[in-house]
Order: C-alpha cells, then sequence, then structure tokens
C-alpha cells in the first residue's frame, strides 16, 4: 500500500510570516500546520489543546512521497515523528498524524483485522453412531502443538457453556446443524485457529453443507467396504476408525480403491481407542489445513 492511499490530501501549509496560524487550524479542523517556504519544510505548528501553539523544527517531520511504501510512513509516526508529509511534484499533497493512526487502527480492529488468528477453519467430521467419532476428536485434540483448536459437539442434548478441556475448549451446540448455528459457534470459540465439529449422522441420513470449510467422514474400518459412494461427495477426508478391530490389509485394500475412486481424497486409519496408530497422519493434515486457512 502506498503512502498516498491513506493520507489525507490537499493538506492546508503555512509560510513562515503567516499570521493568525490558530484561526487556520480552527477553521480547516486541523492539529497540525506544516510551515513550506520554497518548496521546503521549515517547521511545523502543532496545537497543544488549550496551551499554546508550539512550533517544532522540520526533523520532527517524516518527509516522504505519495508512492511511497505506507508502512514505512507508519513507522514513522509510532517512532516518534510528530506528523508525515508528503512531497508530489516538489508540492505538499497531504499529510498523516497519529490521529490517522489511531483511525486505521479502529478501522482494521472493526473489519477484524489484526487479530492473532482472523478466521478460524471449521471441519466437519460425520459418521453413524458407533463408529468413535467423539472418541476420536478428544484424542486428537490432545496431540495438537501448533494449533488452538475447538471441539464442538453437535449431537449434544442441549446447548452448553464454552468448556476447558485437557487439552484445548469444547462447546455443546446442537443447532449447529443450521448455519446460524455454526456462526454463533464460531463467535464464542474466539481466537481458534481450527473447530472440529463432532456430527453424528443417521445411516441414510445425507449430510448437507452448514458452512463448513471442509467435511471429513468417519467409519470403522470394517464397514468401508458398504459406504456409498454417494456419501463422499463433497467429502476431503475418511478416517478409517477402530482400525485395530480389521485386518490391517484388508482396511488399507479399502482406502486404497477409495483412493483411486476419489481422486484427491485423503485417508486416515486409526485406532483411537486403543493406541495411536494412524492418528499423528490425521493430526498433521488437520494441522495443515489449518495453516492453508490463515494462509
Amino acid at each position: 500500500m502506498r503512502v498516498g492511499d491513506i493520507m489525507s490530501g490537499r493538506p492546508i501549509v503555512v509560510g513562515e510570516r503567516s499570521g493568525d496560524v490558530r484561526r487556520l487550524m480552527e477553521t480547516g479542523h486541523v492539529r497540525h500546520l506544516p510551515v513550506v517556504e520554497e518548496g521546503r519544510l521549515t517547521g511545523l505548528w502543532i496545537a497543544t489543546g488549550d496551551g499554546p501553539l508550539v512550533m517544532l523544527a522540520p526533523d520532527r517531520v517524516h518527509e516522504t512521497d505519495a508512492a511511497a511504501d505506507a508502512a514505512d510512513a507508519l513507522d514513522a509516526l509510532i517512532g516518534g515523528a510528530e506528523a508525515v508529509l508528503v512531497w508530489d511534484e516538489g508540492r505538499p499533497a497531504g499529510v498523516l498524524t497519529r490521529s490517522d493512526l489511531r483511525a486505521l487502527v479502529r478501522a482494521a480492529l472493526d473489519h477484524g483485522l489484526g487479530l492473532r488468528h482472523p478466521r478460524a477453519i471449521v471441519i466437519r467430521v460425520s459418521g453413524p453412531a458407533g463408529c468413535g467419532i467423539s472418541t476420536l476428536l478428544r484424542r486428537t485434540l490432545g496431540l495438537f502443538d501448533r494449533v488452538d483448536a475447538a471441539v464442538v459437539q453437535g449431537n449434544a442434548a442441549a446447548a452448553g457453556e464454552v468448556a476447558s478441556l485437557a487439552a484445548g475448549r469444547g462447546l455443546d451446540a446442537p443447532g449447529i446443524d443450521r448455519r446460524i448455528g455454526l456462526r454463533a459457534a464460531i463467535d464464542r470459540l474466539a481466537g481458534a485457529q481450527l473447530i472440529l465439529i463432532d456430527d453424528r449422522d443417521e445411516p441414510d441420513e445425507s449430510v448437507g453443507d452448514i458452512g463448513e470449510d471442509l467435511r471429513a467422514v468417519a467409519v470403522r474400518a470394517a464397514g468401508l467396504p458398504g459406504l456409498p459412494p454417494t456419501r463422499l461427495d463433497g467429502v476431503a477426508a475418511v478416517v478409517a476408525t477402530r482400525a485395530d478391530e480389521a485386518g490391517e490389509m484388508d482396511t488399507e485394500h479399502a482406502l486404497r480403491a477409495l483412493r483411486a475412486a476419489r481422486p484427491g481424497l485423503h485417508t486416515f486409519a486409526v485406532a483411537a481407542g486403543r493406541d495411536d496408530r494412524g492418528l499423528e497422519a490425521w493430526v498433521r493434515w488437520l494441522e495443515s489445513c489449518a495453516f492453508r486457512g490463515r494462509g
């Protein structure tokens, strides 16, 4: 961004022999008046509340041009410059003051800019009862070391408050199946980089879009061969749970067949109920999704 994009244009300037400077400030609703003689800055008048006007030396002003990097001008103000005077073809074209800097910061905050994590990545994990989604996500939450994550229980009996879990935050939100419910949950989990939704569905239930960024399906490893192809529409990942209860070769063969049928599909075989076999790859994929969303 250029200085010209954020400066206050058409500044009021005075000469060294200009009179009634205070009236000019009051009329122009400004507190800074650059003093310019023969195309050169020689000083800066500033108003000091109800006190007298003060003339500062030109070294208290950062001088630049409209095409310069705006960040340098803002750094000058933060570093102690009283004002920034912007030149264009030998003439004063604009000014920047700390009031302008405060206005920029307020506008950025109003738009959610400058937050540590501007927007959470939401991944909805759905699957039939008994496939172990809750256990999977609880174990998953404990393995994040670079991501601030939270779990939302979309199948809770009643809504609850945000709770601190052993390795993150949790929220009971039975209305999460509606977009308004998702937005409310995100607002209550402010600061999270990654939100995982535990959304158990019935065997024949169609999983619609509620505004999540990505969707994953959890299914018991033994049930992979019977997974309907339409169940993977719009799905980014499949997690075969309870892999320790199925044959390793059979599970890998079934996952390989899914990847062949759905190029780009990510598959994971985990045994969260007994050990962390395969869980690490699942966690790293989730972290990569969160980092891509932040970038």
